[in-house]
């Protein structure tokens, strides 16, 4: 039994129907979730319960993005049932607060129901929504302004396309900028490293940004890092480094997509993954049980933001990604993980890792 001083519910409206929300199951009943737990925002990121306020957009158990109507708080002392299913981080509530299951006698195929927490028993499946995102957003328009006198254009309109959305994901996973305003003779840039190995993996990056942008990026090799030979691709230009950066962020621990990207069509938000994986991904042919062998690719980063973006965007193109969240230091690490027909269809990460034929 336990004694929370703050526990929370968060209240939305939809067709007729008031609902509890958090980690993406929809609850019927007014209990609580104790401070800490992760409510998932509209536009995929991750928010603790008790910041959440009236009229921020969420993400439903449905998949479709509402505003918060009521946030409660009250003090609650009692038992605490622990969730904790496939592919999602644990969760604590209530015994008798409500959630979407089905019974594993029913069957995964089974249409959800809304139980008790506390009637929840191991193998039963937890229903966890597909999101049901709009695909609104086909262009984006650049920053003003000229730059440097020597720096390459950008148009003022760029189209979200599949190669836009590889650009992005190759960043997220392995790029970094640095601006300087100001400085005489010093250019803004953009870098991406690839080892010796990943040479369709630097080319595909250089296709796609010069059909994106309409220029070339530069290629260099650091043959100083013996006996590995690093690629380097470098674009110069301060618009096109705020560009990237206000999609996607900057830093390891704080890059994280910009709301408008969960609109973006699908194909392109499913070359984003790829493209991500093939930069910060690895591949493992894993035994479980003793009973198959299956294909796994996995990831990891340490911006929370961006690991839960990421595991809600691989759900709105079709896939099936476990997320699990870690300590790090002081921060977090969140690990994605996919597994057999996913795992094939995202891989392979470099040339000779991954083999679909074995």
């Amino acid at each position: 039994r336990f004694y929370i001083p703050d526990s929370y519910s968060v209240a939305y409206d939809v067709e007729g129907w008031r609902f509890l929300q958090t980690h993406g199951h929809d609850v019927r009943s007014w209990n609580c979730f104790p401070a800490g737990t992760w409510v998932t925002m509209a536009d995929g990121a991750p928010r603790a319960i008790e910041l959440i306020s009236k009229s921020d957009p969420i993400l439903t158990g449905s998949g479709q993005e509402a505003a918060v109507s009521e946030v409660f708080q009250y003090p609650y002392r009692g038992e605490l049932t622990d969730v904790d299913a496939y592919g999602t981080p644990p969760l604590s509530l209530t015994p008798n607060h409500e959630i979407a299951v089905v019974f594993s006698q029913q069957g995964h195929d089974a249409t959800p129901e809304y139980v008790p927490a506390g009637h929840i028993s191991p193998g039963d499946y937890l229903f966890v929504p597909f999101p049901q995102w709009d695909e609104s957003v086909s262009e984006l328009v650049t920053s003003p302004g000229r730059g440097h006198c020597r720096e390459k254009r950008i148009p003022p309109l760029v189209s979200v396309t599949p190669e836009l959305g590889y650009v992005i994901g190759q960043y997220l996973g392995d790029g970094s900028t640095t601006i300087h305003r100001g400085k005489t003779g010093v250019s803004s840039s953009l870098e991406m490293a690839y080892h010796e190995d990943e040479r369709a993996y630097w080319e595909e990056f250089i296709s796609c940004w010069q059909s994106t942008f309409g220029h070339r990026p530069r290629l260099t090799t650091r043959s100083e890092l013996r006996p590995v030979r690093a690629q380097r691709v470098q674009v110069n230009g301060i618009r096109s480094v705020e560009f990237v950066r206000q999609i996607a962020g900057h830093g390891s621990a704080t890059k994280r997509l910009d709301a408008g990207v969960m609109h973006w069509p699908v194909e392109a938000l499913r070359r984003l993954l790829i493209g991500y994986l093939r930069a910060d991904g690895h591949t493992a042919r894993a035994q479980y049980h003793s009973k198959y062998t299956t294909h796994r690719v996995a990831a990891t980063t340490i911006s929370l933001d961006l690991g839960w973006q990421l595991y809600w965007i691989a759900r709105k193109c079709g896939y099936v990604p476990s997320m699990k969240g870690r300590r790090y230091g002081r921060g977090n690490q969140v690990v994605l993980q996919f597994y057999g027909a996913d795992a094939r269809e995202l891989g392979p990460l470099t040339q000779r890792d991954f083999h679909p034929e074995d």
